[in-house]
């Protein structure tokens, strides 16, 4: 049990140091000797865990996606459609702002960019994942009369669009001086939404 904790901590490990150094050099500075020094493994012990550099970025993608499904499922914890709703942004806000190396990776990196087929078709399918709940999100929010009929694809689209485009001109420091700081800019972000859903 010991020997197994520890390969997860080491695995971990790796993968979170995996996606740091893609964040810092890109695919072509992600090499598995660059990572394995980075925790403190020999060249050849990184591959105990991930055979090859595609592997490695394939469980990075998979480990962002894990965290941002338990965020995201927060959502569900509201009582009424609209709630689930609002938790589900804040939820969305919550994970980019605690887990930002996962969300730059996941949502702020175009997945051709990460370069392997397996890569690609992974992220593809993991954003379509998310997609759909706030497609159920919405549904059900039109269903309880809180949003006018519509095409809930295309709105789940523009709420979507609305939280990831705040969020990342936050991010890169792209929003006005009055949202440098993170409280300013929460209470920024949620205002934005309810005016958002009061039009929907």
């Amino acid at each position: 049990m010991a020997v197994n904790s520890v390969n997860m901590d080491t695995r971990g490990a790796i993968l979170d140091a995996g996606r740091d150094l893609y964040l810092e050099a890109g695919l072509a500075g992600l090499s598995m000797r660059k990572v394995a020094q980075r925790v403190g493994l020999s060249a050849t012990a990184i591959y105990r865990h991930f055979e090859d550099k595609e592997e490695l970025v394939l469980a990075i993608c998979a480990k962002g996606f894990s965290r941002f499904s338990q965020y995201l499922f927060r959502g569900l914890e509201g009582k009424t459609p609209k709630a689930r709703m609002a938790l589900s942004a804040e939820a969305y806000l919550d994970f980019a702002l605690e887990q930002r190396g996962d969300y730059e990776v996941m949502f702020m990196t175009p997945p051709r960019l990460l370069g392997m087929a397996r890569v690609v078709a992974h992220a593809q399918d993991e954003i379509s994942a998310s997609l759909q709940y706030l497609v159920d999100r919405v549904r059900e929010c039109m269903d309880a009369g809180d949003f006018a009929p519509d095409d809930p694809r295309r709105i789940a689209v523009t709420i979507w669009s609305h939280c990831h485009g705040l969020i990342s001109l936050w991010l890169n420091g792209l929003m006005d001086g009055a949202f440098v700081n993170q409280v300013a800019f929460g209470a920024f972000y949620r205002q934005s939404h309810a005016r958002l859903y009061a039009g929907l």
